[in-house]
């Protein structure tokens, strides 16, 4: 998802905005704006996002991204690297898996008898709905960027992205009993 990646002035091939960015960096930035808990509250994320939960709609789009450049007959993500991917506990990602599981948008398979380990494959209907989704955010992208200014936008971006990096270094040292900042 790159969320550590800065954006910078592109080509105008193929963007849904209609600016200076490339799509990729377009869908990027859209991908960012709505993980962001900046934009919307819980209920309004749930509606835009065909009323899955933030961590469901990550999770499926985290393991379209790990299973696309697979071979065909070996597209499957393991359960414990969606785990440590999403940064949740193997329980709540079982459930976050059992959730997509039961729309349609996942198969959750065991390897051999159950002791080979557990993985999810993204389905076709997963797939569509998350095409759907990158059309519904290219549009939702655009309105908001052409209203607050794509040089904000990306400022705020930045900003945003410093301040996870700051808010993780930070509760590392909190953890660690150390910390780098000042009180």
């Amino acid at each position: 998802m790159g969320n550590d990646k800065e954006f910078e002035a592109g080509s105008m091939r193929g963007n849904p905005l209609g600016t200076d960015i490339s799509a990729e960096e377009v869908r990027d930035l859209a991908e960012k704006f709505i993980y962001s808990r900046y934009i919307v509250g819980k209920e309004q994320n749930q509606k835009f996002l065909h009323n899955l939960k933030m961590p469901e709609y990550l999770a499926l789009h985290i393991v379209r991204e790990y299973v696309k450049d697979l071979p065909e007959d070996n597209r499957k993500m393991y359960l414990n690297v969606l785990s440590e991917k999403l940064e949740l506990p193997i329980n709540e990602t079982s459930h976050v898996a059992e959730a997509l599981k039961n729309r349609g948008y996942v198969t959750w398979t065991f390897d051999g008898k159950g002791n080979g380990g557990t993985y999810l494959n993204i389905t076709q209907r997963g797939l569509d709905m998350l095409a759907d989704n990158e059309k519904r955010v290219d549009k939702f992208t655009k309105k908001v960027v052409n209203r607050f200014g794509l040089d904000r936008m990306l400022q705020f971006m930045e900003m945003s992205s410093e301040l996870s990096r700051i808010m993780k270094d930070e509760r590392e040292g909190t953890e660690s009993g150390e910390s780098s900042g000042k009180a």
